[in-house]
């Protein structure tokens, strides 16, 4: 049976190879230097080269000006989804997204990364999924989502708000990994970047009421567009945290089938509000039976008692009757500690030993003062405290001139001097 030319199998050309992999116009020129060099150039096997180059040229052309025209609709496409994505959010949960949202391609790196924080995974994780949002609002969950009111729909009853800059990235681990190796890798690296670690939950992570621990329940508190992978969430978790006083990382580690996942999202924001997380944590800590109780009354006037001198003779120690003095002429910088040498206040004495190891890392010409209540519970009657919102005792303060610029709350166990620069000091010209 004859074949026609038609009919013959197409074999691909030397050149077409070429051509593709260099570009017609690249291959065109490429020949014409050649065959000028030989001398072998036929006139018309010339022609045809040029009239080649020539329709190279032009569809070279035509495809720059698609890509430009592609690129200046993207673009318009971003600013009409920026301004109009306000509007999205999800219903009573993780909240807003403002900005426009990148995938991997623009995340830089298989790794979540916000300025100056980038945390990685174990060497071997395989990446899932990788985001970041110059601007996003919405709450990180502080607690496991719960049945809040006999609710059918789980949610965390504790958050904290944010808004600021964010990147989500989940991986697959190694079957060899441990979710202790992977969650230990997470937090040495939150740790040395000046972080303050806080266990939320540890594996098997239940809610408040006893529920088991589910991926599903996690996704819409991680990420409000539910662009990630639940499965990657895991169950059966450990989640945890790192705060310092502008930005979070929220960590879960747990398990998928017979391999182990982990997601991590940072936010960092310099507005970052942290009263929220230590409420959460004097809500939930439990009290230390070793200590004597408070006095059964609200206690006296502030200042009543004289205060106790600090062990480093760096931090001056006055009454609360002193504050409004001291705030109204003060200039330049202070630090400042709201807080107690009341025994029956064991987490101003944690207090009190971090400021202490703090006044020796400060330099000399930055003043701490710490404000003595005595009894603590004199903290409620103290118009000063009041005007500076002071929550509970201890409170850190740093004051520039008579205006409080940075600020920290709480002695969760395990607060050092670290944790304290980190809030009060680290970025301000001192």
């Amino acid at each position: 049976m004859n074949r026609s030319a038609a009919d013959a199998p197409r074999v691909p050309h030397p050149a077409r190879h070429l051509a593709a992999r260099f570009g017609a116009r690249r291959l065109a020129l490429a020949v014409l230097g050649a065959l000028a060099v030989t001398g072998t150039a036929h006139a018309g096997l010339l022609d045809a080269i040029k009239k080649a180059q020539d329709v190279a040229t032009t569809a070279q052309d035509a495809a720059n000006r698609t890509r430009d025209t592609a690129d200046k609709t993207q673009d318009i496409s971003g600013r009409v989804r920026t301004s109009t994505s306000t509007s999205t959010s999800t219903s009573g949960n993780a909240g807003t997204v403002l900005g426009d949202a990148s995938n991997a391609a623009n995340a830089g790196g298989d790794f979540a990364r916000v300025g100056d924080v980038a945390i990685r995974a174990l060497p071997g994780a395989t990446l899932l999924k990788l985001f970041s949002n110059p601007l996003e609002r919405g709450t990180l969950p502080l607690s496991p989502p719960d049945r809040i009111n006999g609710a059918s729909e789980r949610t965390s009853a504790w958050r904290l708000p944010f808004e600021g800059r964010t990147a989500i990235a989940q991986y697959r681990h190694r079957a060899d990994d441990s979710p202790l190796q992977i969650a230990e890798r997470y937090a040495g690296q939150i740790k040395a970047q000046g972080f303050e670690l806080l266990t939320l939950c540890n594996a098997p992570c239940t809610s408040g009421t006893g529920l088991a621990d589910s991926s599903v329940y996690w996704l819409k508190e991680f990420d409000p567009l539910k662009r990630i992978e639940f499965q990657a969430l895991g169950d059966k978790g450990t989640y945890f945290i790192g705060h310092r006083w502008d930005a979070v990382i929220a960590v879960r580690v747990g398990q998928n089938g017979d391999q182990f996942v982990s997601t991590v999202k940072i936010v960092q924001s310099p507005t970052l509000d942290r009263q929220p997380l230590f409420r959460y944590i004097e809500a939930v800590t439990p009290p230390d039976l070793s200590e004597p109780l408070p006095p059964p009354v609200a206690g006296g006037k502030p200042g009543r008692t004289p205060p106790v001198a600090a062990a480093n003779p760096r931090i001056r120690v006055i009454t609360p009757a002193e504050l409004p003095a001291l705030i109204a002429q003060n200039k330049g910088r202070l630090v400042l500690a709201l807080s107690s040498s009341d025994p029956a206040c064991p987490f101003s004495r944690r207090g009190n030993k971090a400021f202490e190891a703090l006044a020796a890392q400060t330099p000399a010409d930055v003043p701490l003062v710490r404000v003595d209540y005595n009894p603590w519970t004199s903290i409620g009657n103290d118009p000063s405290a009041r005007q500076l919102r002071v929550l509970g005792l201890p409170t850190f303060f740093t004051l520039q001139d008579s205006e409080a610029v940075r600020s920290h709350f709480g002695a969760a166990p395990g607060l050092d001097a670290l944790a304290l620069r980190s809030d009060l000091l680290d970025g301000l010209s001192l």
